[in-house]
């Protein structure tokens, strides 16, 4: 552009950018070049477009820094990240372009971004503190709740294992009074923790006769009466009612109905023999007659009245044509039931004793009557024949209050306020003869009943207990069995029609049904020494100090049956064996001999051969696992054998000597190639028997400090239990017989340990004492047998114990005459009690034994 343009020639051209107005400038300075030559100069183009960024950059510092005085250097004003940035960049290349107040402004930015960086490393570095500290926290409070659920659960533990032992023994106390909810608080306990405690209540629960409790009546309960053919029972209370129950399923009776009529104290009940009547005796003075035949509606026949005083006592005669009642008023009124609607109608009065009659019954044949008089007589009244006084017979030392005659009609029971039972002869009714007098009650005997099989006879009285007398032998009637439970004086009592189970009414109001004979066998007349179990387990073989072993089917464990008695020993018989194919039985006796005997029947055993060789006590013995051998334990310090290949001529073997004292136990190993030996010189021998006719000594067991007195092997043959005077246990490694060795000392009895066992699959070692107990150990860890159990129900001590070879089903017998049978399997024994036992626990109940446990009855 020249000089002589006009803006006019100039105004519509394109505007001139700073990059041609540049270039122009550059043009003018070096003349010679023109404008197209100086944009095609790359580094000036560069240089250029380098410098105009340059300067923008500064033009916005020199804004920024006017900004920042303006608000009294605010450090919010300041540049800072990218912009900085940029900044600190432009002027590292020429500082000198800056003012000082850029430069100032600039460098209070660097500033403050190195504070920020350096408090952001602080922040951060806090940060990864407050983190780490956060998760050392995290861990230690989840290391501590944790520990704190840990020990919320070990406490709660603790706390149940306690409550578990507490309960098991509050059940164990109250089982005599309340069976029912003795064994729901065993249950209950072992269902909390199975404890050793619990499981022993809940194992023992049935170690006796168990009892349903009837409760219902609002005084107390005189009479109670079994219908024997429509298994009925009648009670009579002091309410003035009658009740009827469904005997049906014993263990859980139904009432049917309550009977009313009578004004005041109803006092006796009977059923007549084909159970369509009901007869009640009431002290309104009068009977009364009770059609039956629709239990859930009794309906009334007749009143008899005549009578002046209290009626005491009903009896029919075994016909039922004739009813017996006794009275207050010294007179006995037999009524004629042709037609029970009109049995009112002059009854034949009897008259002879001096004093009230409390107790009737007719003898079997209905040809006589029994009384029981207040003036210390029992009269027996002759039916046949016209009118006769009765022949008295004395003996109690008070009044007599009840009479019973057997089912054979040969004795009369008379019991009496002198505590005391007397047995007549009665066959000649005419020439009675006292036979023996029962003593033990402590107290008034209100009650007696024989059993139907005439074995038995039952007592009871105000001391509270029923009696169980074994009548077989009069001679030896022994020790009886006795029931408790009852918190009140019992007044009454009746068998069921099978003898299975027998009533008892009480001044507690209830009445009571007990299971007879329950898992407990009675008939040996002094201490049971000796058990053995038949392959089968269904025969039960007993031996005792009275001379006799005995029979007993066991097919149901819960009535056990006696089968016969053995009696051909002349003394005590403490050794039984089965054969391994049942078909002979083994006994041994203090009379220095052992018997063989063929069981293939065992309702008719028969005599197969008498061995003799000891020369002091046969203790004990067993049979070979091929049933080729037998050993006896003999006390002469020799151990016999014999071979019983033929059972009917048995030869003798090789007699085992090397004791130093006599032997009390013999044992076959599984594989029948060794035998075990114990003796009174503390020690236990092995022997090998590969070959019978050449024995040899393998080793000896020393470490008990008293005499041996059982042993045992394993199921496998690699162990063996011994018991010891020493009142141990201890359990041994005999895998390699020369070199045994003890793996581990039982201590849990305080006193003789008697026996040991094993049960089939060796997982359970049973031992038993004079301590009266007997303990399960669990053999799984074989070093350290731990108790399982401890099984109490025995009177004194346990001599013998040994496991049925169903495994679970366990036989004691000891000093008090009997042998218990055990259910040993905590969840059988645990199913019994759901299917026996009511009512229910109540959340009162459970509230009062489990405070601290939600209410769930344990049979729910």
């Amino acid at each position: 552009m020249d000089g002589s343009s006009s803006w006019a020639e100039h105004k519509h051209q394109a505007p001139v950018t700073y990059h041609d107005a540049a270039y122009q400038i550059i043009a003018l300075a070096y003349g010679h070049w023109t404008l197209a030559e100086i944009r095609c100069w790359p580094r000036l183009r560069d240089w250029l477009s380098e410098d105009r960024d340059g300067r923008r950059v500064h033009r916005q510092l020199t804004d920024a820094t006017e900004i920042w005085e303006s608000v009294d250097r605010d450090p919010g004003a300041l540049y800072r990240g990218t912009r900085l940035a940029v900044a600190r960049e432009w002027a590292a290349r020429d500082e000198s372009v800056l003012t000082a107040r850029e430069r100032e402004f600039l460098g209070a930015g660097l500033a403050a971004e190195t504070a920020e960086r350096l408090a952001a490393r602080r922040r951060a570095r806090r940060l990864r503190q407050f983190v780490a500290l956060l998760s050392v926290l995290l861990v230690l409070a989840a290391v501590a709740t944790g520990f704190a659920f840990d020990a919320r659960r070990t406490a709660t533990r603790q706390r149940n294992i306690a409550l578990s032992e507490k309960v098991a023994g509050q059940a164990a106390a109250v089982r005599t009074a309340d069976p029912p909810l003795a064994a729901q608080l065993g249950l209950a306990a072992y269902r909390l923790v199975p404890t050793a405690e619990a499981r022993s209540t809940l194992l023992s629960g049935f170690a006796t006769p168990y009892a349903v409790r009837l409760v219902g009546h609002t005084g107390n309960v005189n009479a109670v009466a079994v219908n024997r053919g429509r298994r009925l029972l009648a009670s009579g209370s002091q309410d003035a009612t009658v009740r009827l129950w469904d005997l049906t399923d014993q263990e859980h009776p139904v009432p049917l109905a309550t009977v009313t009529g009578h004004p005041r104290n109803v006092n006796a009940v009977a059923f007549s023999p084909d159970g369509t009547l009901l007869a009640t005796g009431s002290w309104d003075h009068t009977a009364a007659l009770w059609d039956v035949r629709d239990p859930r509606a009794p309906r009334k026949l007749a009143t008899l009245a005549g009578h002046s005083d209290d009626v005491n006592a009903v009896a029919f005669s075994p016909d039922g044509r004739t009813l017996a009642t006794g009275s207050t008023d010294h007179t006995v009124r037999l009524w004629n039931l042709a037609d029970p609607g009109r049995a009112g109608v002059a009854p034949r009065v009897l008259a002879g004793q001096d004093g009230g009659v409390v107790a009737v019954a007719f003898s079997p044949d209905g040809r006589t009557l029994a009384t029981a008089g207040w003036d210390g007589t029992a009269g027996l009244w002759g039916l046949a024949g016209g009118p006769a006084p009765p022949r008295l017979l004395a003996g109690h030392r008070g009044p007599v209050v009840w009479v019973a005659f057997s089912p054979g009609g040969g004795l009369l029971a008379t019991a009496g306020q002198d505590h005391t039972v007397r047995l007549w002869g009665v066959a000649d009714p005419a020439h009675p003869t006292g036979v023996a007098t029962l003593t033990g009650h402590t107290d008034v005997v209100r009650a007696a009943e024989f059993s139907p099989d005439g074995k038995m006879l039952a007592t009871a009285g105000l001391d509270r207990r029923v009696r169980l007398w074994d009548v077989t032998d009069l001679r030896r009637t022994g020790e009886p069995r006795v029931l408790t439970g009852h918190t009140g004086g019992i007044a009454s009592l009746a068998f069921a029609p099978d003898g299975h189970s027998i009533a008892t009414g009480s001044d507690d109001r209830t009445v009571w049904v007990w299971d007879l004979p329950g898992p407990v066998l009675t008939g040996h007349r002094d201490s049971v020494c000796a058990l053995a179990f038949s392959p089968d387990r269904r025969t039960l073989a007993t031996g005792s100090w009275d001379h006799t072993a005995r029979l007993w089917d066991v097919t149901d464990s819960q009535h056990p049956a006696e089968l016969v008695a053995l009696n051909a020993h002349a003394d005590s018989v403490c050794g039984l064996a089965f054969s391994p194919d049942g078909r002979t039985l083994a006994t041994t006796s203090y009379d220095h001999t052992a018997r063989l005997w063929n069981v293939t029947d065992p309702r008719r055993p028969a005599a197969s051969a008498l061995l003799v060789g000891c020369t002091d006590n046969a203790n004990g013995a067993a049979f070979s696992p091929d049933g080729r051998t037998l050993a006896v334990a003999c006390l002469d310090r020799t151990a016999r054998l014999w071979d019983v290949t033929d059972p009917g001529r048995p030869a003798p073997l090789p007699m085992l000597r090397g004791h130093r004292d006599g032997v009390n136990g013999v044992a076959f190993s599984p594989d029948g190639r060794t035998l075990a030996t114990a003796s009174w010189d503390h020690t236990i021998r092995l022997w090998d028997l590969t070959n019978p006719r050449d024995p040899g000594e393998l080793a000896t067991l020393p470490g008990h400090d008293d005499g041996v007195s059982s042993v045992a092997f394993s199921p496998d043959g690699r162990r063996l239990a011994s018991g010891s005077w020493d009142r141990t246990a201890r359990f041994w490694d005999v895998a390699d017989r020369r070199h045994p060795g003890t793996l581990a000392t039982l201590t849990g009895h305080s006193d003789t340990v008697f026996t040991t066992a094993f049960n089939a699959d060796g997982t359970t070692l049973v031992t038993a004492g004079a301590d009266r107990t007997v303990m399960l150990w669990s053999l799984a860890d074989p070093e350290h047998p731990a108790e399982s159990a401890t099984l109490t129900g025995h009177l004194d001590r346990v001599y013998l114990a040994v496991f049925s070879p169903d495994g679970h089903t366990l036989a004691t017998a000891g000093a008090d005459h009997t042998v218990r049978l055990w259910d040993t399997d905590p969840e059988r024994a645990a199913a019994r009690v759901c299917a026996t036992v009511e009512p229910a626990i109540t959340g009162t109940q459970w509230a009062e034994f489990l405070p601290d446990i939600g209410y769930r009855p344990p049979c729910r």
